[in-house]
């Protein structure tokens, strides 16, 4: 465990690479099952982010959460 915690960045920074490069191959390639589950990779992985976007108003939210607030009045019709 304190390994993990010592080197949480280089692993951080290789999990970006590897999806990075997945991304790229899976651009090449003309079939759409490898896009569809290196999506579901990269959707996990934003789920597991440490903020994620909420809106266009910039607000962000920690992950797994869901805001208890009014909607802001742009949003409103």
């Amino acid at each position: 465990m304190s390994w993990l915690l010592n080197h949480w960045g280089e692993l951080v920074a290789a999990a970006g690479a590897l999806v990075a490069a997945a991304s790229f191959i899976t651009r090449l390639t003309p079939t759409p099952k490898d896009d569809a589950a290196l999506l579901k990779i990269q959707q996990t992985l934003a789920r597991l982010s440490v903020l994620q976007p909420l809106d266009s108003h910039r607000k962000l939210k920690l992950p797994l959460t869901r805001p208890n607030q009014p909607p802001h009045p742009d949003d409103l019709p």
